[in-house]
């Protein structure tokens, strides 16, 4: 054998043994254990006491006309005490009876008008019926070769014309009934106006200021009054230790019960202690809801200590070994548990002071794998990301 087929043979044979060896690499990987992992990023975390709470009387409220018209009598004044449900002004008739006038007439015509349209209608169907009649006559006639085809091409003609004529009068009597609809609606809106002329407190309060005067014209959604003690405020039981931390004027988000898509600011007024563990925090809302009444149930979110860039893990990947933090790192192939010191602890995300640095991945599951294996032993990892669409999907080695 020459040199070269020696050559050539040597080159297959260690090609083959590689090939061999990265075969049997990948397959004794493939049979370590799977665990889940997540990158350690900076983050803003923030520990935050979630409580129920219930809406009392508060600060200066500016109350806003239920319709527009011309003020027709102002009933209260500057530093007058009220009730609940007291008038406070009474806006002019005079324009909103002549619009609801106006409107009863016009809805009135609409309904006369799809009155004389249904009528218009039932006559041209009949017309439509006794055609199709006489076309049905002719072709029979026609067929026995009594009558020309010039008449049954006439009687055919009358039909179709009849037939088109009961369809356009079917339209003209459906918008007739959608005119008279829409007059009925500014009826009905006319009549509501009417039972809005008069503006009543919402509160208990003493009158601030009265904005308007009698005989002006004010718009829908003008303010005019202004009651001092209608504003709301908050308050919520939390736990004494934490609640003797907060101070005054710290702010917090309320979350109404009856809209809890929306957070209003709000900020602590006062905290009172308690005879057992609770104590008592008033927030004062700085914000608030139309809709929001004395009594209503709300949530307070109260934030007691936020870090913007924290180095952060989730609190998922957190475990407890001896009474110390720990997580669970991959280190050259291996796992190994790896002790942190916290900072602020958050719903999702706690803040790592010292243990993990950002960049590096701690293991966060699965919980099956991770209480099979041991420190040191060799596993491999795949990124696990949370998604709001596809729940939870696992990455690919």
């Amino acid at each position: 054998m020459s040199a070269a087929g020696k050559a050539a043979v040597a080159l297959a044979a260690v090609t083959f043994a590689a090939t061999a060896t990265w075969g049997q690499v990948a397959w004794a990987r493939r049979s370590l254990p799977r665990v889940w992992t997540e990158r350690v990023e900076r983050r803003e975390v923030a520990a935050t006491i979630t409580t129920p709470g219930r809406l009392l009387p508060g600060h200066t409220r500016t109350l806003r006309a239920l319709v527009s018209g011309r003020v027709r009598g102002v009933l209260v004044r500057a530093g007058q005490r009220v009730r609940t449900g007291e008038p406070l002004l009474v806006v002019d008739s005079t324009l909103l009876r002549t619009e609801l006038n106006q409107t009863r007439a016009a809805e009135a015509v609409a309904r006369g008008q799809v009155a004389a349209d249904t009528a218009a209608y039932e006559i041209a169907e009949t017309r439509a019926a006794e055609a199709a009649r006489a076309a049905g006559r002719q072709e029979r006639l026609f067929a026995l070769g009594l009558t020309p085809r010039a008449a049954l091409t006439l009687a055919h003609h009358d039909h179709r014309v009849a037939m088109l004529s009961a369809i356009l009068q079917r339209h003209r009597v459906d918008e007739a009934a959608a005119r008279a609809g829409a007059a009925m609606i500014q009826s009905v809106a006319a009549a509501t106006a009417l039972t809005n002329l008069t503006d009543r407190s919402p509160s208990d309060g003493i009158i601030a200021n009265v904005l308007v005067h009698e005989g002006q014209w004010v718009h829908a959604g003008e303010p005019h009054v202004t009651i001092a003690g209608a504003t709301m405020a908050v308050e919520a039981s939390f736990d004494q230790a934490a609640a003797m931390k907060v101070p005054v004027g710290w702010p917090a988000g309320v979350v109404m019960d009856a809209e809890p898509m929306r957070r209003w600011p709000a900020r602590v007024s006062a905290v009172r202690s308690g005879a057992d563990r609770d104590a008592t925090i008033r927030l004062e809302l700085l914000e608030w809801p139309v809709s929001a009444r004395v009594g209503m149930n709300c949530t307070v979110h109260l934030t007691m200590a936020s870090r913007a860039r924290a180095i952060a893990v989730p609190n998922y990947a957190l475990l407890s070994l001896g009474g110390t933090p720990s997580v669970w790192i991959i280190t050259r192939g291996a796992i190994a548990v790896r002790p942190v010191t916290l900072g602020i602890r958050g719903d999702r995300y706690s803040e790592v002071l010292e243990g993990v640095s950002a960049g590096q991945r701690v293991v966060t599951g699965p919980h099956a794998v991770l209480r099979t294996v041991r420190a040191g032993d060799a596993v491999r990892s795949s990124a696990f990301v949370r998604s709001l669409v596809r729940g939870w999907d696992e990455g690919s080695d």
